[in-house]
């Protein structure tokens, strides 16, 4: 409200007319920031809640991308070993037709041809691979 500077009131009954319309003004102002205040605790309560909501959404979204990144890597693990040993086995087609490495020598065709020695090649074929795969993806 206006009220007039107070060496402009005229009289005692204008100064208590200004006096009562302040009180009811203050008055009415503690009631709107009470309301306000009630209002904003609820509003910090409801903000509260949704950060709470957000935060276990992004856990449980960031949980699902590691699964599935964990399933992307394994899927692609199981490619690039399946490749070494299809190309171990062709490897092995290849020298049962040609002839394995040393074969005059004191080891020959039984030696290479065990599963013990497949095995080890397949594993160094698998670590080669694995380290070109690692090459290519810059790791």
């Amino acid at each position: 409200m206006n009220y007039p500077p107070y060496n402009k009131i005229r009289s005692t009954g204008e100064m208590r007319e200004c006096y009562e319309k302040a009180i009811k003004e203050v008055a009415s102002l503690r009631e709107s920031a009470r309301n306000q205040r009630a209002a904003n605790s609820e509003n910090r309560k409801e903000v509260l809640e949704g950060r709470k909501q957000v935060k276990k959404l992004n856990k449980d979204i960031l949980t699902m991308t590691k699964k599935e990144k964990a399933a992307e890597e394994a899927s692609k693990c199981g490619y690039w070993s399946g490749a070494a040993v299809a190309f171990t086995s062709i490897l092995y087609m290849i020298w049962d037709r040609v002839g394995y490495p040393y074969e005059q020598s004191k080891f020959g065709a039984e030696f290479w041809s065990s599963e013990p020695v497949f095995g080890v090649i397949s594993w160094v074929i698998t670590m080669t691979f694995a380290s070109f795969y690692k090459a290519a993806q810059g790791k």
